[in-house]
């Protein structure tokens, strides 16, 4: 019955021994599930929409007739406990749980799953009113604002975003995505929120220098006791502007979303 799924609050849910044939994708609804037991029942499949219940902690998929797992699964960085065993799944993957346990079949299913879609285009919000656009004044001066949390290295760590594929957590790897879209938007003012002074100094400013940004930065005040190396891994803000547009800059604001 789809009416349990409205049951939101459920911790613990037993199903076990039911003669059941499949789990509607409903079941990602119940985000506070620590528990599942779907043992003794007629499966073939696991709904990829589980991999939703990121609260999971045991599940246990006993005596069905389970050949895989999908990769969406992965997304389940607490889970501790899978029962698979009566199930006919391949060979390698019961081995990976038996001997390297739980974890280590859940960051193979987050690691290998295939890439997603890219993500839709950002939409910018123009804050001219009504009023102004009606205008259309050819000689109006406009700017444009792009506010960005670059997320920095040591913050972008598996305990914090273990549902999250290892490579993409990768400074190596996020840094060109990051300064392409940046540089891809043109923008007048440049707004980086979790820019370490090692980033900072090393990355970004050369970068957009080469652009025609301008840059000032301002790291966290805790930098200030610290020796170089300790504080090139201090994050803080970074502004960048076009030098040949911003011929003058009296004040610097950080827009923080």
């Amino acid at each position: 019955s789809s009416t349990i799924f409205s049951f939101t609050f459920l911790v613990n849910l037993y199903l076990n021994h039911n003669t059941l044939e499949s789990i509607p994708p409903e079941i990602a609804q119940l985000k506070h599930l620590e528990l599942l037991d779907l043992s003794g029942n007629m499966l073939r499949t696991v709904p990829p929409e589980l991999g939703m219940v990121t609260t999971l902690k045991e599940l246990y998929l006993f005596d069905n007739h389970i050949v895989t797992l999908p990769y969406e699964l992965g997304f389940l960085h607490q889970l501790r406990t899978l029962g698979i065993e009566g199930n006919p799944f391949d060979p390698s993957m019961k081995e990976m749980v038996q001997r390297e346990g739980t974890q280590s079949l859940i960051a193979f299913l987050r690691d290998t799953a295939p890439a997603p879609p890219s993500p839709a285009q950002r939409v910018w919000q123009d804050v001219r009113t009504e009023a102004d656009r009606k205008k259309e004044d050819p000689n109006a001066e406009s700017v444009k604002v792009l506010c960005y949390n670059i997320l920095c290295e040591r913050a972008a760590t598996e305990r914090l975003y273990g549902y999250t594929p290892k490579k993409a957590l990768e400074w190596s790897y996020r840094k060109e995505l990051i300064i392409n879209e940046i540089k891809s938007y043109d923008a007048d003012f440049l707004c980086l929120q979790e820019v370490d002074v090692a980033q900072y100094s090393d990355f970004f400013l050369p970068q957009l220098s080469e652009k025609g940004y301008e840059g000032v930065f301002w790291p966290k005040s805790r930098a200030n006791t610290m020796d170089d190396a300790q504080r090139r891994l201090v994050d803080g803000c970074a502004t960048f502007y076009k030098s040949s547009k911003c011929v003058s800059i009296v004040y610097c604001i950080e827009f923080v979303i």
